[in-house]
Order: C-alpha cells, then sequence, then structure tokens
C-alpha cells in the first residue's frame, strides 16, 4: 500500500465534508464541499480530479475540464516533431520519421555500432542485419523494412 500525500488526505476530508453536507440534504454545503474537493485535487495534481469533477456535477455545478496535455513525440534518430507532415512510427522507448527511414538514417555514431543494439526490436548486430545508426539509436535493415511497409500503408510512399 502507498501512503498517501497531504494534499491527497485534503481532498479526502473535503469528499468526506461533502458526504456528511449531502447526507443532511443541505445542496449548498455540498456543492461548496464538492468545489473545494475539484480545487484542491486540481492544484495538487491529483488523482482524484474525475471523483471531483462528478461530485460537482451531482451537486448541481458546472465543471469546465480541463484539456489534457496531449504528449509531443520527435524522430529519436533526427529530432524532426511529430505533425507538420512529419509522421512516426513508434518503437519502445524510440520514433523514426520517414525521411530517416528513406534515408536509412545516415550512420554518424562515434565508436563501434557492434555494441549497439536496434533501438526497435533489440537484435544485436551481426553478420546478416546491417545496423545504421545515430549517437544515441541505431536501427537494423529489418525494422527499416518494416518501417517502410508502415509508412506505405498509411500512404506516405
Amino acid at each position: 500500500m502507498t501512503e498517501s500525500s497531504a494534499e491527497d488526505r485534503e481532498v479526502v476530508a473535503a469528499f468526506a465534508r461533502w458526504a456528511v453536507a449531502a447526507e443532511s440534504g443541505d445542496q449548498v454545503a455540498a456543492r461548496r464541499c464538492a468545489e473545494e474537493a475539484l480545487a484542491l485535487a486540481r492544484s495538487s495534481n491529483s488523482p482524484f480530479v474525475t471523483v471531483a469533477e462528478a461530485l460537482v456535477e451531482e451537486a448541481g455545478g458546472a465543471v469546465v475540464r480541463r484539456p489534457r496535455e496531449t504528449p509531443s513525440y520527435s524522430c529519436s534518430f533526427c529530432g524532426a516533431p511529430d505533425g507538420g507532415g512529419h509522421r512516426l512510427v513508434a518503437g519502445p522507448d524510440v520514433f523514426i520519421c520517414k525521411s530517416c527511414v528513406d534515408s536509412r538514417v545516415e550512420p554518424r555514431a562515434a565508436g563501434p555500432l557492434r555494441d549497439r543494439p536496434c533501438a526497435f526490436c533489440n537484435k544485436s548486430p551481426s553478420d546478416d542485419a546491417t545496423l545504421s545508426a545515430t549517437d544515441a539509436h541505431s536501427i537494423c535493415d529489418g525494422c527499416v523494412r518494416i518501417c517502410v511497409e508502415i509508412f506505405a500503408s498509411k500512404g506516405d510512399e
């Protein structure tokens, strides 16, 4: 069991005050407690935000939901951001854009590539697998071919 933070305990206490007010039939107090719980949850990035929003709505309040941040991704090989004409193929904690796939990733790695496995399939370099690499990542020919197929299937030829 994980230890709760002081902020989460404050949110739970506000939930308890809401429950007491709602049970007693005091809708004004219930709404105020639910709004307090929501403000506390939002200010501390608590996992209870969704519950607090539901309580505010149940108490007759209006909830302005904040848009969730959309994560931004970029090519792990050249740094090109996703969007703006650049589409990415995702691997485990690595991304590659069409330009890098098309150019088969310019070999720029410092030092031998033999120690660095493919960032997509984790294959070690061997005589039959050629790796292309940047300073941070490598990709094998098999994974490059798969990326070419993925881009082609999405209409990015």
